[in-house]
């Protein structure tokens, strides 16, 4: 998996970390990678580093965070909405089976009955921390938790 782009990462976001970056000693003892929040300026310095991964997104982790299905398209598509908060995220499956976030939208306004207008708000979404800098970037006060 690659590195994280230093550019990429704010204040709380969560990411995998490898401690066995800094190993200098051949014959010391591997550690293993944990799944860490960003806390402070400090921890995106070393990024650079190249000790920290992205967190793929999958529908297990958008569940936990409250994220329910609006509408099931097939059995490998679907539109996620967070409850209250006006936010869509639609899912594509790959050959691979893995799932893709290519797009989240915002009710911009509802009409009588179904017609609802949307404003398309960014492309491909598929790690953890996009999730949390789009939602912070919209004023969703969310906190994601792994």
């Amino acid at each position: 998996m690659d590195a994280i782009d230093i550019r990429d990462l704010r204040v709380g976001d969560w990411v995998y970390y490898d401690p066995n970056v800094f190993i200098e000693d051949e014959y010391e003892p591997t550690k293993d990678v944990e799944i860490v929040q960003i806390r402070n300026g400090d921890d995106i310095g070393i990024a650079i580093e190249e000790c920290y991964t992205p967190i793929p997104l999958t529908k297990e982790i958008l569940e936990k965070n409250g994220f329910v299905i609006y509408n099931q398209k097939y059995t490998s598509e679907a539109v996620y909405n967070l409850p209250g908060r006006r936010f869509y995220l639609e899912t594509y499956n790959t050959l691979l089976n893995k799932y893709f976030f290519v797009g989240c939208s915002i009710v911009k306004t509802r009409h009588f009955g179904r017609n609802v207008e949307w404003m398309p708000v960014i492309g491909k979404i598929l790690y953890v921390h996009q999730l949390q800098n789009i939602l912070r970037d919209l004023g969703i006060a969310k906190e994601i938790t792994i």
